[in-house]
């Protein structure tokens, strides 16, 4: 196909390049007859489809960007390609159609959260975690205290009522609650890898959006 590159060669670069990123890229080069020349691999992580409406037309048109990153969010233009001269290989993607999905990033955010959510759950250890918490009634008849302590268990003990909202009022006060879990889960950094990981798989960057940390 070029003159680095045999068939097999070739095709091995993509069937690399598929599973680990999701996509894979042939350059097309034509000679003066428009004829077929030769075929070039661009590796994926250095080229950007953007979508656009060719006016004339009406037609959804892509262009492919290759870029050269300068650090982790920053990235300068290289060479732009029409849709003419890019042959795109994609792993079905159900979040998006402008880019493949890699086979590995499902087993890769999974790893991530299981991680994540670990040290959420050590972290109510590590700050004395005892279960439950103790609410004081005060100058109430003992039989009034026994029906809110029914009503109370069976509207927020269990697993089944673990997201009902308890509002106190009047003579009821928390005393204590164990329900306390330290710093252990990292809310900012796991909303960051969300985003990350979102941007990629819509073929976007974080520098194409202003965000620079």
């Amino acid at each position: 196909p070029n003159h680095n590159d045999t068939w097999y060669s070739l095709m091995v670069k993509i069937y690399k390049s598929l599973p680990n990123f999701g996509n894979a890229y042939l350059q097309v080069i034509k000679n003066h007859n428009g004829e077929l020349h030769s075929l070039y691999h661009i590796p994926a992580l250095t080229m950007k489809p953007f979508p656009y409406v060719e006016k004339s037309t009406g037609l959804l048109r892509y262009l492919f960007i290759q870029v050269q990153y300068v650090d982790q969010y920053t990235y300068r233009v290289d060479r732009i390609f029409t849709d003419e001269e890019i042959i795109h290989f994609k792993v079905p993607n159900h979040l998006t159609e402008l880019m493949g999905m890699s086979v590995f990033y499902p087993l890769l955010r999974d790893i991530n959260m299981d991680e994540e959510l670990s040290k959420w759950l050590e972290g109510y250890f590590t700050n004395n975690f005892n279960a439950g918490m103790v609410i004081q009634q005060s100058n109430t008849h003992p039989d009034a205290v026994e029906r809110n302590r029914q009503i109370i268990q069976e509207k927020f003990r269990g697993g089944q009522n673990s997201f009902n909202v308890m509002l106190l009022e009047g003579e009821l006060e928390i005393k204590s609650s164990g329900n306390k879990a330290a710093d252990g889960f990292p809310l900012l950094e796991t909303g960051m890898f969300n985003r990350d990981t979102i941007l990629v798989c819509a073929g976007a960057t974080l520098s194409v959006l202003g965000i620079r940390s």
